[in-house]
Parts: C-alpha cells; structure tokens; sequence
C-alpha cells in the first residue's frame, strides 16, 4: 500500500486527469466525456477524482505513520492496562493523537488545491475562476493577477489558521491564552 500512495502522489496533474478520463469516460463510458453541466452534475466526478487522489493519499501515508507512533506510546499500553476495550483506546485515545498532523497536511492540501483546480479547469474545459486566472496572466491583466493572488495567500492564511484552532480542540496541552 506504501508503494500505491507513493505512485499517486508522484502522478503529476497533467497526467492524472487524462487518465482518469481515459478510465471513467472512454473505457467504462461511465461518465460523458465533455461539456459542463453546472455543479451539481455527474461530470463534477471526473476533477473530484484528479484533485482528490494525491490529498488522499498523501493523508493515508501520514495517518498510517502517525497511528503507529500513537499505538507505540506509553499512555496506549496504560489505557489497555486500565482494561479499557481496544474500540475505547483506539477512537479515544489513538485517533484522537494520530489526527493532528493530518489536521496540517487537510489544512495544506485544501489551500493547495487552488492551484490545482486552474490546471484542472483549464483541461477539462471547465469555465470558472482558473479559467478567468489564465486568461488573465496571458493578457496581463494585472488586476485579476493580483486579486486572485491575494485569494490564494488568505486561503493558505486562513487554513493555517482553522488548522491551529483544530489543534487546540485535539489536543488540550495546545491551548492558546
């Protein structure tokens, strides 16, 4: 499994969402390959797919690592010494811990995926704000640069700091005065 979320986290863009149009479209004739129909249609699955898999499975690598830090610590053997059930220990004590820096990672793949959707739209032909974004640098159109520029630094500013706010609900030694 550790060899599968590297490979899909190493898949660039670019490569992904031909792919999985390749697979869902064209080989499965799943999903229509072209056009939009507005957010809510089914062909909103295709760049749900290409933009999610590489957070994903980023996140699995992480959550795995983490758990199994948790797992090998000293208040994990105490609370199963305690005769706690190891369904208690597991969603009380070591999801609880392992989650904080998946909490880091949620809060820079959400940001991070600002940039990836002006690839995505721009591939799929999707009309919407990275569309607009691209248009606007090849005409340098400086306002637009610069306002969406903006967007993107209070996004990551923003995610930084809803993942610190997470923090302190986790874990409570991270308290904030």
């Amino acid at each position: 499994t550790v060899s599968f979320t590297v490979v899909i986290m190493s898949v660039p863009i670019m490569v992904s969402v031909p792919s999985v149009l390749w697979v869902v479209c064209l080989k499965t004739d799943l999903l229509p390959c072209s056009g939009w129909g507005g957010f809510w249609d089914v062909r909103i699955i295709v760049p749900a797919i290409t933009m999610g898999l590489p957070g994903i499975a980023g996140m699995a690598r992480m959550m795995r690592a983490s758990t199994l830090d948790v797992m090998g610590q000293d208040f994990i053997r105490t609370a199963h010494a305690k005769g706690l059930s190891s369904i208690a220990v597991d969603f009380r004590h070591v999801l609880k811990n392992a989650m904080i820096p998946i909490v880091t990672i949620l809060a820079f793949a959400l940001a991070g995926m600002l940039g990836t959707g002006f690839i995505v739209e721009q591939i799929l032909g999707i009309p919407g704000v990275g569309r607009l974004v691209i248009e606007a640098i090849w005409q340098r159109d400086y306002p637009i640069i610069m306002g969406a520029t903006l967007i993107g630094a209070s996004a990551f500013v923003i995610a930084n700091l809803l993942a610190d706010i997470a923090y302190s609900f986790m874990d409570p030694r991270i308290r904030y005065n």
